[in-house]
């Protein structure tokens, strides 16, 4: 942990530039994508010892080498971006970036220091390297060392390297989506069972397939990549020489008979002349097809071929497969160098258990298979297809096997399958090419897979995996025997390669409990590996008797109900299921209604866009330096410009909102009182907005806004007429804050909500999505729709229980809406700063996408505010350009397509540039640059995962069946392993070696809470009086099976209030910020009534030096006789103090926290109120607002 005296700098935010300090020796190269910067240039000291001396003399050619070095910043506008970047230094060394959270503004009580003109890099560098000094300057005033002295010169430079984190973005800048390939042959029709015409693999699978592709038009879309015949040493790569040899021979003969008896031998196959020359080819379009997705010929693309592939092992023929099209591929891939990471996934009914054996112990393949398996009684009858089998030595965590128990499951529980488990283990591998062995034997009507999946689906199940890999993506026909569903399924498939919207599936209903056991009992088996599957709870073995009383705790067990032997001979006729012609008819009856009820239609252009230059007039008159600039959108349309995007987009005509329009949603009298605005004199505008929180106002807002809300409106007008898929809105002044009769948080109309309810009305939608990732909480549009059911309002924002503009309890995740509309309110707070990409996207998993599927919108609106971007001088959040295309990109399944995204906050003018060019490109499809996500979620967000999804699950079915906690306890399930094989011992000895590191590393339990130590708020909303003075407790008390909470065991937590014992109902942050990650307080405790009142006339110091050792920085002071003592991290004088005086409540002057050492426990009552306001008042120079300290 960071001593508080020597903190790490926090990145600026107007630089661009995330920091990463590395020594390197002299000579070493050092990567040209990295800026240098010289050490002395930085002032930076550091210890040298008599000896080094000598080497002083070699520093100066260097130092005049690297300070003519100048570290640039690729700005959309350099003169714009330059004065933010100025501006921002200004406001981060004023110590502001979280200090103006009650406030739109940063506030600061110290004066500003002079402009300087150095880049942002440099000034960043050069706060780090004074940090450094003073760390290597305190270090050496305690040395013993008489030799050693300080010296202002290094012996040896150091180099600070500079890794741009808006990088990935500016390499995107020509960078657009490439054609979809396809590789078949008509060859491949005459590979047929002589003996058995019946026989379900035959040449009608291949033939429907292309034959419905060219109904649709979708071949002359593609790009044809000639077929070829694979090379003997490019199948030897994964089968044996024998098994090559063998299938060349047999298929030498014309003796029928033989080749029957030869296919006896093995499970499933049937052997034709053609056989061999035909397996031979599948490989070969296969090999091809990757090849020139990896070599950027084509963005993706798809082989239709056969026969298929994943069953094929080393050296056995198996189920209709001789060569393993998919595993050749993927091992040339990652031999040539071309990929080395490949993510399989495999959708196929039957378990792909070739596949599988050769990655096994293989840890660049992620191999992921959902598979009917109804516990080992479902071909192949393998005990390898179960969940426990999660691969082996270095492959140890990367096999996921989801085998499903049950027939009849459908499309809710494959996407749920999609969104729990492959979803997060697939960002987090990170994978640099994806191969789909794309079974369609799940559909509807195969009489092999009885599943209920549609058709329509298998885009929803396609989409999300594009904007993995950065667009490489191959798909490779395996299965699927109904001949209909296979080829509707295939064709939908390659639709959605090149590019088509998803069509719209029914509302999908409730997992069934089957599927939420298996990927529970997935997550259980691989949660140790995957930092993104550790939102599930775990709970100790002493919580679990009491959870399991309440049916919360979940065990996984292993069934295997196999107990045939393996047979000396295999059949070779009528062997497989078959179904009556009155089934038969039903199904094609079903399948036909579906395609008739799918609108396959597409808009004209992909993504409309529009902005007005009119925007720019408003602007804040008396403060020059405002955040809420007019360059944010001009910023924003001139990198659309420079990344060729305006050209690409069909560009939409501004227009004013109407004013019947803005009473939609207005009053009379707020649109009234804007428009006066207008005429009036620039101290009366002065006097009018200083009515508002956070508002400024000039002659020009008026008409600025009418032109943003009403382009917002051309946008929905033109999507929902499909002249264009989907929309980008470039306005201002924006609108999330404003409310129905008054303008709020730099928001004068409210944009989105009136595109909303324009929608709702004007054309007749029922269901509308709003995702608002503004870092500010949205509580114009929540307010507007809680009571409507038609609006789902899903706000991701920082909350800092309570601290975090707008300051109000509306935004805690209990609020979930009145009435009708409850349920239809998910506010996602954040209770600390530095959320990212990794937090993001765990909530888009675990919540948003379940959530929205279910609800099934016709539109998706989002508001789209980038001040949560990496670097915003208001947000103190880390999302990055790609982390918001990512985001994006997932919300394009839903609607059709129908997204359109509008701009809110944002106020880094770089960062907002190349984050909504990165959303406008992920709307048209471009390959997106792969998020780089953090070793761990953070605790913060973990705990605030939970209590939404222990809220919310009480109205989305689709959530309910994964409120059950995970035993902390391992080897309830055995890991699985293959009999015989050669690294058994060795794969044994490793697991036990990683068991034994889990309990180390898995430092968080869940045990529940009982109610008389916490209370909540209802669920229902709260008064919204934001001036309200009452500092009372909720009378309503939150139940133990509906809240939980996170203990650290193993790490020591980082110091909030004053440290203690980690026996604590709190989540802290190990994180290199050290900064507390989300605090639940008691309530209550017995100890605030030693509190006493304020000395010295109500005020508190929040500078005061310890009165023991003179440590000046974060110290505490004790709320019964107010000494002010250092905490635990430094001399731990109030321990001490704590322990001699029994004094046992302190408040930290770091984050105001008030930390009780009798209970080992934070605390936040009524009683504490009056030394937080307080501090808070000595702290930011302002009074707290008065609920923000509320327990409720």
């Amino acid at each position: 942990m960071s001593n508080p005296e020597e903190p790490d700098l926090p990145v600026s935010s107007s630089s661009s530039i995330s920091l990463q300090r590395i020594l390197s020796p002299r000579g070493t190269p050092v990567d040209t994508n990295l800026v240098q910067v010289n050490a002395r240039s930085n002032n930076i000291y550091k210890l040298v010892t008599p000896e080094s001396q000598s080497s002083k003399s070699l520093l100066s050619a260097s130092q005049e080498k690297s300070d003519s070095s100048v570290a640039k910043t690729d700005n959309v506008h350099e003169t714009n971006g330059n004065q933010s970047n100025q501006q921002h230094e200004q406001k981060q060394e004023d110590g502001v970036l979280d200090r103006g959270s009650t406030s739109m503004k940063p506030k600061s009580k110290r004066p500003k220091p002079k402009q300087v003109t150095a880049s942002a890099a440099i000034l960043e560098a050069k706060k780090n390297a004074q940090a450094q000094a003073k760390r290597v300057t305190r270090s050496s005033s305690g040395s013993t060392n008489n030799n050693s002295t300080v010296e202002n010169i290094i012996p040896e430079p150091e180099i600070v390297v500079m890794k741009d984190h808006l990088q990935p973005a500016r390499d995107m800048k020509g960078v657009t989506r490439k054609a979809t390939g396809v590789v078949y042959d008509m060859k491949m029709l005459e590979h047929y069972c002589i003996w058995d015409p019946q026989y379900p693999e035959k040449p009608e699978r291949l033939s429907a397939v292309i034959d419905r592709c060219q109904q649709l038009g979708l071949i002359d879309r593609c790009t044809p990549i000639l077929p070829r015949y694979a090379r003997q040493d490019e199948v030897l790569t994964v089968h044996t020489q024998d098994h090559f040899e063998k299938l060349k021979s047999i298929c030498e003969t014309d003796d029928v008979t033989k080749m029957e008896d030869f296919a006896s031998n093995y499970d499933a196959v049937y052997i034709h002349p053609s056989t061999y020359q035909l397996s031979l080819l599948s490989v070969g379009c296969t090999v091809d097809l990757v090849d020139s997705v990896l070599a950027g010929k084509i963005q993706n693309g798809m082989a239709l071929i056969r026969p298929p592939g994943h069953h094929a092992m080393k050296s056995e023929y198996c189920g209709y497969c001789y060569f393993n099209n998919v595993a050749i591929a993927a091992k040339k891939a990652l031999d040539s160098g071309n990929a080395s990471r490949v993510l399989i996934v495999d959708f196929d009914v039957h378990h792909g258990q070739a596949t599988q054996q050769m990655f096994y112990d293989d840890k660049r393949v992620l191999y992921f298979s959902t598979h009917r398996y109804e516990h080992g009684t479902f071909w192949p009858n393998l005990k390898e297809s179960e969940y426990n089998f999660i691969g082996s030595e270095d492959g140890l965590g990367f096999n996921c096997n989801v085998p499903l128990n049950k027939t009849g499951l459908g499309n809710e529980d494959f996407l749920t399958i999609w969104h729990r488990l492959l979803l997060p283990m697939a960002y987090e591998f990170n994978p640099e090419l994806i191969l789909v062995s794309a079974g369609f034997d799940s559909l509807q009507g195969d009489e092999k897979g009885e599943m209920e999946l549609t058709p329509q689906c298998i885009p929803h199940l396609l989409s999300p995996l594009l904007g993995l890999a950065e667009g490489k993506v191959a798909v490779i026909l395996e299965g699927g025997y109904c001949i209909k569903s296979l080829a509707e399924g295939a064709a939908l498939a390659l639709r959605t390669l090149l590019g088509d919207p998803c069509p719209i599936i029914p509302k999908i209903q409730n997992p069934s409990p089957v599927v939420a056991e298996t990927i529970l009992n997935s997550t259980y088996m691989l949660r140790p590996y995957w930092n993104m599957l550790k939102t599930t709870q775990l709970t100790t073995e002493e919580s679990a008797s009491l959870l399991q009383e309440k049916g919360r705790v979940h065990k996984p067990e292993i069934r295997f109900e196999w107990a045939e032997p393996k047979p000396d001979k295999y059949p070779t006729r009528g062997f497989y299921p078959t179904q009556t012609l009155e089934l038969k008819r039903t199904i094609d009856l079903r399948l036909d209604s579906l395609r008739l009820s799918t609108n396959l239609a597409k808009a004209k252009s992909k993504v409309g866009i529009v902005y007005d230059d009119v925007m720019l007039r408003h602007r804040n008159l008396q403060e020059l330096g405002h955040p809420e600039t007019p360059e944010r959108i001009s910023n924003i349309y001139a990198n659309h410009a420079d990344y060729g995007l305006l050209e690409r987009c069909e560009r939409l005509k501004s227009r004013e909102v109407t004013e019947e329009e803005l009473l939609l949603i207005h009053t009379k009298e707020h649109i009234e009182l804007m428009k006066k605005t207008q005429n009036l004199k620039q101290n009366e505008l002065e006097k009018m907005q200083q009515r508002f929180n956070s508002i400024f106002l000039n002659n020009s807002s008026y008409q600025s806004a009418l032109v943003a809300a009403g382009s917002v409106l051309e946008v929905v007008d033109n999507v929902l007429q499909d002249n264009c898929q989907s929309g980008v809105a470039i306005v201002r002044p924006p609108g999330h804050h404003a409310e129905e009769g008054y303008p709020c948080g730099f928001c004068i109309f409210n944009n989105v909500a009136l595109a909303a309810k324009y929608a709702l009305e004007t054309h007749d939608l029922k269901r509308i999505l709003i995702v608002d990732w503004d870092v500010h909480h949205g509580n114009g549009i929540q307010r507007m729709f809680e009571s409507d059911p038609r609006v789902l309002y899903i706000s991701i924002h920082r909350y800092d229980n309570g601290f975090f503009f707008p300051c109000s309890p509306d935004a805690n995740y209990n609020v979930v809406g009145q009435g009708q509309g409850s349920g239809f309110t998910v506010n996602i707070p954040w209770n600390c700063s530095k959320m990212g990409d990794t937090e993001y996207l765990a909530v888009f998993t675990n919540i948003i996408l379940p959530i929205a599927y279910e609800f099934n919108p016709q539109l998706v609106l989002v508001s789209a505010g980038f001040d949560a971007a990496k670097g915003d001088p208001l947000g103190g959040c880390s999302v990055t350009p790609e982390g918001y295309a990512h985001m994006t990109h997932l919300l394009r399944p839903l609607a059709n397509g129908k997204v359109i995204i509008a701009l809110e906050g944002g106020y880094n003018l770089t960062s907002i540039a190349y984050s909504m060019v990165l959303c406008t490109k992920a709307l048209l499809g471009d390959p997106i640059p792969p998020l780089t996500l953090n070793k761990k979620i953070h605790p913060a967000a973990r705990q605030s995962i939970e209590n939404v999804l222990n809220v919310q699950s009480k109205f989305w079915t689709v959530l309910t069946p994964f409120r059950k906690f995970l035993t902390h306890k391992r080897r309830l399930v055995p890991f699985g392993t293959y009999d015989g094989g050669k690294s058994l011992e060795a794969t044994m000895e490793n697991l036990e070696l990683q068991n034994n590191n889990l309990t180390a590393d898995e430092n968080e339990l869940t045990v529940p809470c009982s109610s008389t130590a916490l209370s909540e708020s209802s669920s229902t909303s709260p008064d919204r009086g934001g001036n309200n003075s009452s500092f009372e407790q909720s009378p309503v008390k939150q139940s133990p099976e509906t809240f939980t909470m996170t203990l650290q065991l193993g790490n020591e937590e980082e110091e909030g209030a004053c440290g203690g014992g980690s026996k604590h109902i709190v989540v802290m942050s190990n994180f290199d910020d050290a900064s507390p990650a989300a605090v639940y307080p008691l309530s209550w405790c017995p100890h605030v009534d030693q509190v006493q009142k304020v000395l010295n006339e109500g005020r508190i110091n929040t500078c005061e030096k310890c009165g023991v050792c003179g440590h000046e920085g974060d110290n505490l002071v004790c709320l019964v006789c107010y000494k002010v003592l250092c905490g635990r991290y430094v001399n731990q004088h109030m321990v001490m103090h704590s322990s001699e005086c029994g004094h046992p409540i302190a408040l930290s002057f770091a984050d105001l926290s008030i930390w009780c050492y009798a209970c080992e426990s934070y605390v936040r009552n009524e009683k504490l109120f009056e030394a937080f306001a307080a501090a808070h008042k000595d702290k930011f120079n302002e009074e707290p607002p008065a609920r923000s300290f509320s327990t409720s």
